[in-house]
């Protein structure tokens, strides 16, 4: 019955309206589409197409004038460097010649030492620059930096290209009294990655020595960068007709709206990160035009289209970009509509008693069908809604029965593979605070610490979680790298090992294991940080971990130095609840879930023994740890 009502009401749907719909639609359109359509299509496309050749066009120009700018102020970098760069150094020549001329009854010495103590403490360049002497023999006179080598030989130092830079410098500056060199070196706090560095350098006769400074160019591009966005920023320009930039990263470099230059790419709506990310690639690939609905780069408080000139600048990956609001071609294009709509009134006093019997019809039509189609659906929803209601109650019920699950009572052993994890991020909070009030933090130390943390929170998460699924039997197993899982424990507990001068020798094959990496982690972490703890005040502490692989196994072992376990226990270290700390410091838990995960979950084996071993030519005593897992999972 309820299926046999269905097809009657779509029936009714499928006929009556639309035949009456589409009568009264071909008297109305026709008419109106052969009288009016083409001569406003024609004028408009006009319109449109003119108004857009001429604003491409000017965005085109300004975009480009803006990057011949910015190229004119980069090609130009290196030479205002250099200039920079002598100026300063001819100001420290003029303060060396005046101490040495002022004070001719000192020794060399003692002039030196005067020389040193002006310069010393002088900074330049947002605090960058600084001032260095070197002695044309190649020791270290003044480094402000690193005060320690003052005294040492600098002969020997090379860059990574093999640029012997002291032995250059010396060879530069002995046909002549000064000279530029470039090189390559670390920057202040970094000692991972070498960077392209310009100096000056002018030979100091009467000492025999030179003096020198030296900018990293990168440095000096960051301040013509700015320079060139401060420029660009003090242009007046109107609503929506500005110029802006940004860089491949998505951070917004320049624009009018201040809120924007806060904002990256990650930030926007759904809609203007695809936008800006379309923006960029076309500023990759060359230049183009793009148009777009949105207000993310203008003023206005409502969505709009605009086209906009995109351009990129390689050498800094910057996107230069300018467009215009399509706003005003529909104005003036409203305005042309008015005149037509004073053409149309006319016809439309033709038309308009077609229009009241053809209306009058459909509308006596629909009527009827609507009170019909009314009733009809009114039975059908109230059949719908008992239907709705039921399988909401059946639903309800499922999502109750769905609440039986429970974490289990693991709180005692969670705190115990929790404390050590707290530990290292207290140690880390304490350091960067140590080195905060004593001035020396950085920023590479700020990530550094951050990046402990970090490591060690994830970690406390995922401990719950693999305690719970240890004893629920419910764990989903994934490939991951047998190295960068071990890599991955060391990371968390790297803060630890450096605070107690412990040395970590990590040597592994890279090899792609089905388990859970989580719980490989905890064991490396259980085992090192027992080496750990059992350290005692002594020099030369390390701790070596070497993974190999044979046709039937992976051997993981881990030795330290520590002086060994003790005879009388070594056969009950994996006892549950067994431990020679104070209770304080743990529950004897650490080593049992290891060997548990180990054995139960790998199908492996995990044993421990003293040993002697040798590195770097000397021999060495204390635990060693050895982890067998087999390559064929329960095979062993």
């Amino acid at each position: 019955m309820l299926k046999r009502s269905i097809y009657k009401v779509l029936n009714v749907l499928t006929i009556f309206p639309p035949l009456l719909i589409i009568l009264l639609s071909i008297i109305i359109t026709t008419y109106i589409i052969y009288e009016n359509q083409n001569k406003f299509e024609e004028e408009s496309f006009e319109l449109k197409k003119s108004y857009l050749k001429d604003s491409r066009e000017k965005i085109y120009n300004e975009v480009n004038n803006v990057i011949k700018y910015i190229e004119y102020e980069y090609n130009n970098t290196e030479e205002r460097l250099k200039k920079d760069l002598k100026n300063r150094v001819n100001e420290a020549y003029m303060v060396i010649n005046g101490i040495i001329k002022n004070n001719p009854h000192l020794s060399k010495d003692e002039q030196v030492k005067l020389i040193k103590n002006a310069l010393r403490d002088v900074r330049f360049n947002d605090g960058r620059g600084y001032y260095y002497i070197y002695s044309m023999q190649g020791e270290c006179v003044l480094l402000p930096i690193q005060k320690s080598l003052e005294g040492s030989s600098f002969l020997d130092i090379k860059d990574k290209r093999g640029k012997y830079i002291t032995r250059s410098i010396i060879d530069s500056l002995k046909d002549g009294k000064e000279e530029f060199m470039h090189w390559w070196w670390y920057k202040p706090g970094s000692s991972k990655t070498q960077y392209k560095k310009l100096s000056f350098n002018k030979y100091i006769k009467e000492l025999d020595m030179y003096v020198g400074t030296g900018d990293y160019i990168d440095d000096f591009e960051s301040v013509i960068k700015q320079k060139v966005l401060t420029y660009l920023s003090t242009f007046d320009y109107e609503t929506g007709n500005y110029i802006f930039i940004l860089n491949h990263e998505g951070n917004v470099l320049l624009h009018p709206n201040e809120d924007l230059k806060k904002s990256n790419i990650n930030d926007l709506e759904h809609r203007d990160k695809y936008n800006l990310k379309s923006i960029i690639e076309i500023a990759k690939r060359g230049d183009g035009y793009i148009t777009y609905s949105s207000d993310f780069l203008g003023l206005y408080k409502k969505n709009i289209y605009k086209t906009s000139y995109i351009k990129g600048l390689d050498k800094w990956n910057w996107v230069v970009g300018k467009g215009f609001y399509k706003n005003d071609l529909y104005e003036t294009i409203s305005f042309n509509q008015k005149k037509l709509e004073d053409e149309n009134r006319e016809l439309a006093f033709k038309i308009i008693l077609i229009s009241i019997i053809i209306t009058t019809i459909l509308v006596f039509t629909i009527l009827y069908n609507v009170k019909y189609l009314k009733n009809k659906f009114d039975l059908i929803s109230r059949k719908i809604e008992d239907e709705i209601k039921s399988n909401h109650e059946k639903d309800k019920l499922l999502f109750q029965q769905s609440k039986m699950a429970s974490l289990g009572e693991m709180l005692q052993n969670i705190a115990h593979q929790w404390r050590q994890p707290l530990s290292v991020i207290s140690t880390a909070a304490s350091g960067l605070k140590l080195k905060h009030d004593y001035k020396i933090l950085d920023e590479n130390s700020i990530n550094d610490t951050v990046a402990v943390i970090m490591k060690s929170t994830i970690y406390l998460s995922k401990t719950i979680d693999d305690f719970r699924n240890f004893y629920k039997n419910e764990k989903e197993e994934k490939n991951f790298n047998i190295k960068t899982a071990v890599q991955d424990s060391i990371d968390i507990i790297s803060l630890k090992l450096k605070n107690k001068n412990i040395v970590l020798i990590f040597d592994s094959i890279d090899y792609e294991y089905k388990a859970l990496k989580n719980e490989l982690i905890q064991v490396i972490i259980n085992i090192v940080n027992n080496a750990i703890d059992a350290f005692k005040k002594q020099n030369n502490k390390l701790i070596l971990i070497n993974i190999t692989k044979d046709e039937e196994l992976i051997n993981i072992s881990i030795k330290d130095n520590a002086g060994g376990i003790p005879n009388e226990i070594i056969d009950r270290v994996f006892e549950p609840y067994f431990t020679t700390k104070h209770q304080a410091q743990g529950t004897g838990i650490g080593l049992f879930m290891s060997e548990e995960i180990i054995t139960k979950h790998f199908y492996g084996d995990i044993k421990v023994h003293n040993c002697n071993f040798e590195y770097k030519n000397e021999v060495y005593f204390g635990a060693c740890f050895e982890i067998k897992l087999p390559i064929k999972k329960g095979q062993l």
